[in-house]
């Protein structure tokens, strides 16, 4: 939500916003811990599912395309916040 504060605050320049990328999934099967990564509902839906069966612990990364949430603030119901 910063980055997107500064592209439309300061004509797109960005400052100390850009993070690389934390493989959750891969950080946690290099503990021996199960792990999912999913890019939709119906796949979390399946993930969500696969850990309530189990009683082992289980890591779900979920990866969301967050672009659009630069209108967020356009919206009339958020601009009391």
């Amino acid at each position: 939500m910063v980055e997107f504060q500064q592209e439309l605050d300061y004509q797109g320049q960005e400052e100390g916003v850009d993070i690389d990328y934390i493989g959750y999934k891969e950080m946690a099967e290099s503990y021996g811990i199960k792990a999912s990564r999913v890019h939709s509902k119906e796949a979390l839906d399946a993930a969500l599912i696969e850990a309530y069966r189990t009683t082992e612990p289980m890591v779900i990364e979920v990866i969301e395309d967050n672009k659009q949430n630069i209108h967020l603030r356009d919206k009339d119901e958020l601009k009391k916040y």
